[in-house]
């Protein structure tokens, strides 16, 4: 297994699943809108699929960064309570 993977790390594919989660419960809320469904389903689709495919490329190729990742790495990491609750859920396993 790849040293620098971690099945424990907060991989953005947790986070799909995370959210899939979230709107498979709204499904039973009356009043949320099936447009709203549609596209949280779609977001998370696109975590969870981003996330393995780059892991996937990252098996030829160890220095590629999805897109996603290149997106947090540059706007969403310098943001401090980022960092920390990235830390936090690394820590929880």
């Amino acid at each position: 297994m790849d040293k620098d993977y971690s099945p424990f790390e907060a991989h953005h594919f947790y986070w799909g699943w995370l959210l899939m989660l979230i709107f498979f419960i709204l499904i039973f809320v009356e009043w949320i809108p099936a447009w709203i469904l549609i596209i949280g389903f779609s977001i998370s689709g696109i975590l969870c699929a981003d996330d393995a495919i780059q892991h996937i490329k990252q098996r030829k190729d160890r220095a590629y960064r999805s897109p996603i990742h290149q997106f947090y790495g540059k706007y969403l990491w310098p943001i401090p309570w980022v960092q920390k609750l990235n830390k936090w859920v690394d820590n929880l396993f």
